[in-house]
């Protein structure tokens, strides 16, 4: 990607995450690291384009072309249609919240999600990018192919040592095992949440290195989701199965969240259960197949 084309990616996708909010100029420059000069050319095309608008106080927001252009993406997504019914029904029945999400490039996406809200709304609104890289997405990745695999596990930050390697390893083999994976929220998670809204927030100073080593210490404890222990109570963030395309590939998972109690190892299972039987549900309906081979 050219860097005027990378630049445009990165003022669209920050537009889209705050698609409520309009954003003065010198504030976009500052979280997108732009040149003033950049930033103006860039917006002044983008405007002339309909891809961005600008107010008559010449703040900035996300432009009405893309409207028509969401609408398009959102009628090629079909799985999110099949998907949302069931993830209402999974929310009213269980008294959760329900997420989807989908893999674009190196993120996860989220696509759909239902109107109750989690306690610390960790999931985030549809929009939002997630990288795709351990210790996140265990579900969207345990069946792609090790050439993927191995590039997930590459984009690790920081690198994974070769026991770390091997810890997700065994992870996405129990996710693949039990069909599903299983975040847990330690208090570590929290303040991962916080400083990643930090950081989106264009505060950088001191909270890179913080945010590895509690990306690190995240892919630690989260090595207790390999092995459910029976009476073990587990601080559960979100409980994610996959729905396949007809090629056996992931096309969409979808998560419950906003768990208010801990859950013994024993109480996961049942929700998992009502769980896969929507995802089965929502394949079933888009002509998918579950990988029969494990991979």
């Amino acid at each position: 990607m050219s860097p005027s084309a990378e630049r445009t990616v990165q003022v669209i996708e920050l537009l889209a995450q705050y698609p409520e909010r309009s954003f003065p100029l010198a504030e976009l420059t500052r979280r997108l690291g732009l040149s003033h000069a950049t930033a103006h050319a860039l917006v002044a095309t983008l405007v002339e384009q309909g891809w961005v608008h600008r107010s008559p106080d010449r703040t900035i927001s996300i432009g009405p072309a893309l409207v028509g252009i969401g609408m398009a993406a959102r009628r090629g997504l079909r799985v999110v249609d099949e998907a949302l019914p069931h993830m209402e029904a999974l929310a009213t029945e269980l008294g959760l919240e329900c997420l989807a999400g989908v893999v674009a490039g190196v993120d996860i996406v989220v696509v759909a999600r239902t109107r109750q809200r989690s306690p610390f709304n960790l999931g985030g609104d549809v929009g939002t990018r997630t990288p795709l890289a351990p210790p996140l997405g265990a579900p969207y990745i345990a069946w792609s192919p090790p050439g993927e695999i191995d590039a997930y596990l590459d984009r690790a930050e920081p690198t994974l040592s070769a026991a770390e390697r091997g810890r997700m390893l065994r992870i996405l083999d129990a996710v693949r095992r039990r069909g599903y994976g299983v975040a847990l929220d330690p208090t570590t998670r929290h303040r991962l949440q916080e400083v990643a809204k930090l950081l989106a927030d264009g505060d950088r100073a001191g909270l890179r290195h913080e945010l590895a080593e509690l990306l690190r210490t995240v892919a630690e404890e989260e090595y207790a989701t390999v092995d459910l222990d029976h009476d073990f109570q587990h601080d559960v963030t979100a409980i994610g199965a996959p729905v396949f395309g007809p090629d056996g590939s992931v096309v969409l998972v979808i998560g419950l969240m906003g768990f208010a109690h801990r859950l013994s190892g024993a109480q996961i299972p049942p929700y998992a259960e009502r769980l896969l039987a929507a995802t089965a549900a929502v394949t079933t309906a888009v002509h998918g197949r579950p990988p029969t081979d494990g991979s």
